[in-house]
């Protein structure tokens, strides 16, 4: 068998691991910021509050700058998908209920994804660098994290299958508590159209603000003193005309809402609460309906959800870990070595 051409690596020193102490340190800070993330998510799960959801976000975002950093640190391929597999698989120490004594077949598919895209994309990232002449921060982080992220996607999903599906943590109050963060994160968009609504109205309030909005710019139908019918601006009407014709119209738009919805809109309740019972009447029926095919409907748009949440910030992790990979050279962490690399080839003389 012909042998092939031979390129010869020249460096002052090999390239290896130098520091177990500082390996150790990343590993552990990963394993940490691991567990940490998927707590935090589950605590957001059980207590749907915005707080919970940017704890978790953040975590998340320091575990993989850290994945990202380990990829480009350690040099021993070993020892980087031993310690893939630790940050992958220490998670499960939350969820001892569904190990043992029966496993959780969703939670040890979630946690087994997540160990192997971590190591194939670790690995990827590794190799990658080894066959680089320079370090490509950029390139690295672009072979690295969709697939660490595919990961940890699939971890929460499981996660969030077995709170909400198996144990039936998805009660009323954090069903309010949805709707309501729901609300209030729309009501800017929903003030551009209707100025005067208010998702704390009562259910009354919250129609007439609607027929309100519609009203002020069109012109109505009134009856003359003589019995004529006319049409005139809504502005010109007196202020005692505008509030019959505005709770007349509020209330047919209730009526209307009641029955696309085919559920009951309260004047008296308020109109979060009215919007809570709807939506819970809505989804009981078409989980009755499409029995459990309505989870994986679940779980497909979760997956979407957490997939666009982790492309809008990939531009972040990368650079969060790029500025602490240059802080960490500047402060003597790591140091970048130089190899020179030379090649035997013929050419006719």
């Amino acid at each position: 068998m012909t042998p092939g051409p031979t390129v010869t690596a020249q460096a002052v020193e090999a390239e290896i691991d130098r520091s177990i102490l500082k390996i150790i340190f990343l590993a552990l800070f990963g394993a940490g910021l691991s567990v940490l993330s998927v707590k935090l998510f589950l605590n957001f799960l059980l207590d749907i509050q915005s707080g919970f959801f940017f704890l978790w976000l953040a975590a998340a975002i320091g575990f993989l700058v850290v994945i990202l950093l380990e990829t480009i640190f350690i040099k021993s391929r070993m020892k980087l998908i031993g310690i893939m597999f630790l940050q992958g698989i220490v998670p499960l120490a939350l969820f001892i209920d569904q190990l043992y004594p029966i496993i959780s077949v969703p939670l040890i598919t979630g946690a087994g994804l997540f160990v192997l895209f971590l190591i194939l994309g670790s690995h990827k990232g590794w190799r990658f660098l080894g066959e680089s002449l320079t370090i490509r921060f950029s390139f690295m982080a672009k072979i690295v994290l969709p697939k660490v992220v595919m990961g940890m996607i699939f971890l929460l999903l499981s996660v969030m299958y077995i709170q909400y599906f198996e144990l039936n943590k998805f009660t009323d109050t954090l069903g309010r508590s949805v709707v309501s963060e729901m609300l209030i994160a729309s009501e800017p968009v929903v003030k551009l159209w209707f100025p005067n609504v208010n998702f704390d109205q009562n259910t009354q309030s919250f129609f007439e603000s609607v027929a309100e909005a519609q009203l002020k710019n069109i012109r109505v139908e009134t009856t003359r003193g003589d019995g004529a019918r006319v049409s005139v601006e809504f502005k010109t009407l007196t202020d005692d005309m505008k509030k019959k014709i505005i709770s007349d119209v509020g209330e047919k738009i209730r009526i209307i809402f009641e029955e696309k919805s085919n559920s009951s809109f309260s004047p008296n309740t308020l109109i979060k609460e009215s919007i809570f019972l709807a939506t819970k009447k809505y989804i009981q029926n078409s989980s009755e309906k499409m029995g459990s095919l309505f989870s994986i409907i679940v779980i497909i748009i979760a997956f979407f959800t957490f997939k666009g949440v982790f492309s809008l910030i990939h531009w972040l992790i990368s650079l969060i870990a790029f500025l602490i990979y240059k802080f960490l050279v500047v402060v003597g962490f790591a140091y970048i070595n130089l190899e020179s690399r030379s090649r035997e080839f013929i050419l006719l003389s």
